[in-house]
């Protein structure tokens, strides 16, 4: 059997997710182990779980239908933090050796097989994240943009006063405040994200579906030390196998409830897109909206490409 995930060991943006409209990514380097571990011990209550941003939520779309809408009604500031590779080696952290390969490499090694190359090539990547190894990323998450200034202000001082860390770059985030829930192209996000098992509940009659759409999976898929999902397909069952599959190590046994993170900064040809739509759609004989939505894989909405299928009788 699957065990319980232990959500107060798991960081909130694994399981969750912060949902915030503004953030902040702070990127560091380590100066000294030592400081820098002790400003890491001074902090480690300061970081969100998955168990009190399950909670928040719930709590907040729980307001939110009850009072018509935000209203300013509850708000929280989430922090987060992940390490490459080379920031565990300059922490003094051991073990590294048990790492995969593709972590301990890192994405500007493995230019080739990714395909940065060209105006891709991680020699023309933005700051420091080309150049040379970056440490850290501290993830900072807010309701409001003042309340996301005075946090990222206050440890930006600490970080500077401890010595233990460089601040080797800033990259602020925000959702589109003229179409939110929709990316850069106007389409619906966040639509197709998988239920997880131990978290999401079912809400019909298929214990292994969430809402309609949404298979649940094992946490393992992403969060080491879990079940992961079994591939072979079981027999008289639609959809992927409920079985817990085996339990996914990869990396050192302290990193059980842990995750990995890639962070990608993409540059996005908005008005390059829609008129190769516009243009492509009319030599096709269709709709731009149609033609988009089988390049995006849905439409500007949010609605599936392919129907549902009625239920028989």
């Amino acid at each position: 059997m699957d065990k319980p995930l232990a959500l107060g060991k798991i960081q909130g943006n694994i399981i969750g997710g912060f949902n915030k409209d503004y953030e902040t990514f702070l990127f560091l380097n380590v100066l000294d182990a030592g400081k820098a571990r002790g400003y890491l011990d001074e902090i480690k209550n300061e970081i969100a779980t998955s168990e009190e941003v399950l909670a928040f939520n719930r709590l907040f779309k729980q307001l939110r239908k009850r009072h018509g809408g935000e209203l300013g009604i509850l708000k929280a500031t989430w922090t987060n933090i992940a390490f490459s590779a080379a920031g565990l080696d300059a922490l003094k952290i051991k073990d590294l050796s048990k790492f995969p390969k593709e972590f301990t490499d890192g994405m500007a090694a493995r230019k080739k097989m990714i395909g940065d190359l060209g105006e891709s090539d991680p020699s023309n990547w933005i700051g420091p994240l080309g150049s040379k190894q970056v440490h850290a990323v501290l993830i900072v998450a807010a309701d409001s943009q003042s309340d996301l200034y005075q946090q990222v202000t206050r440890y930006e001082e600490a970080l500077t006063a401890c010595g233990g860390f460089s601040i080797v770059f800033r990259q602020e985030g925000a959702v589109r405040m003229d179409d939110p829930g929709h990316e850069h192209f106007g389409f619906k996000d966040g639509v197709s994200q998988p239920g997880i098992r131990g978290v999401d509940k079912p809400t019909g009659e298929d214990p292994d579906q969430g809402n309609p759409g949404q298979d649940l999976l094992h946490a393992g898929e992403f969060v080491l030390g879990y079940a992961t999902q079994t591939h072979d397909e079981k027999p008289g069952h639609d959809g992927p196998n409920p079985d817990p599959g085996p339990i996914s190590e990869n990396g050192p046994a302290w990193t059980e409830n842990g995750s990995y993170m890639v962070f990608r900064r993409l540059a996005q040809d908005v008005e390059g897109f829609h008129n190769h739509v516009k243009n492509k759609a009319a030599e096709l004989g269709m709709t731009p909206e149609l033609l988009g939505a089988k390049l995006v894989g849905r439409f500007a909405s949010g609605c599936p490409l392919e129907k549902m299928k009625p239920e028989s009788n």
